[in-house]
């Protein structure tokens, strides 16, 4: 490597350097790859990893983006893509002879009575649709009770699998992609019979219908923690989350009265005390116990407020304020970083 990169300088340049020796052999072959990494850190940067320096980072991402498989991050559905032209493709592998129906789901487990949309599938010239695991025609009255979850799914066709079926199919699975999310259900009549499963969902967007969720294509940067389109939200990639420590913040063997919130509490702060003491009185809070003794419901108060309009008198001013809690004025109080660091502690993002 030395060799070659000295090669890469100008004459000029390598006039300046001593000549290196040519190798005693051209080439070797069938030694294990070795990292050597000093256990010492040179680099302070926490984006800085064995993965990144040594750049096999690149080559996983590169992996994970074309071979990985997504799943919806709420109910662990797999979330699968496919062209209309794909779909046709994979249900014309059916055995012959397998009858189907062709489902266009349009309502999941939802309230509503759905009047509308089932007149609009009348109009259009629809016949059938599956309702709640039901058959029905379209042309019937319909009554769906307003408060209970349903789950429409409109009938597009119903074949059987023959050599001829292409511009039929195609058209019906055209057909079923518009009317619905972008989603088509197979349901195999006689799935016994020929060894198939009896449902069949396919899909042309990366989504997951039962959530609702888009999902955008996997790509390299989606596994970057240096990228915002990778990195965690929470974190911003660093793995690691600094919150503020109740721990640090209230002492529990302290009153309210006698300084419990330290942030509250000293020189320069009597204007956020004065707030704490009259919202704790005018929410028959305890302020003469040690904070560990009240209640759960006390504490939550303390910590996160409610919406009521607390008065209290400061430097001779009646003030009308909200008390939002002492996590939230946290925040304000403490502004400049190093005092804020003081009271926070350090988190494994999860």
């Amino acid at each position: 490597g030395q060799r070659r990169y000295i090669e890469s300088l100008s004459a000029y340049a390598r006039q300046f350097l001593d000549k290196v020796g040519k190798p005693d052999v051209d080439k070797i072959e069938g030694l294990t790859p070795a990292i050597a990494i000093d256990q010492k850190t040179t680099s302070k940067n926490p984006r800085s990893t064995v993965g990144t320096i040594t750049e096999i980072y690149d080559y996983l991402r590169l992996l994970y983006a074309r071979v990985g498989i997504q799943h919806c991050h709420q109910c662990g559905q797999k979330i699968s893509s496919m062209s209309a032209s794909d779909i046709v493709s994979e249900i014309l592998k059916f055995p012959k002879g397998a009858k189907i129906i062709i489902y266009a789901p349009l309502i999941r487990e939802k309230k509503g009575t759905y009047a509308d949309l089932l007149e609009n599938l009348r109009n259009k010239g629809y016949v059938r649709a599956q309702i709640d695991g039901v058959l029905v025609r379209l042309d019937e009255e319909i009554e769906l009770a307003k408060t209970k979850k349903h789950t429409i799914k409109l009938v597009i066709d119903r074949l059987e699998i023959q050599e001829d079926l292409l511009s039929r199919l195609a058209s019906d699975i055209e057909k079923g992609l518009q009317e619905s999310f972008g989603e088509i259900e197979i349901e195999v009549l006689n799935h016994e019979e020929i060894n198939l499963n009896k449902h069949y969902h396919f899909s042309e967007h990366s989504a997951c219908f039962d959530c609702k969720i888009s999902f955008v294509p996997l790509e390299p940067l989606s596994f970057s923690f240096n990228s915002p389109k990778g990195a965690c939200e929470a974190c911003d990639g660093l793995g690691i989350r600094y919150t503020l420590d109740m721990k640090k913040i209230i002492d529990e063997n302290l009153s309210l009265e006698n300084g419990a919130v330290k942030i509250m509490y000293g020189f320069n702060k009597s204007y956020y005390y004065k707030f704490l003491i009259a919202f704790c009185e005018q929410n028959e809070i305890p302020i003469k116990i040690p904070f560990m003794q009240l209640s759960e419901e006390q504490k939550r108060l303390v910590l996160y407020g409610n919406a009521k309009t607390i008065e209290f008198l400061w430097k001779r001013n009646r003030l009308k304020r909200t008390f939002e809690g002492v996590v939230k004025m946290a925040y304000e109080m403490l502004k400049d970083e190093k005092d804020l660091a003081e009271y926070m502690s350090e988190k494994i993002c999860k």
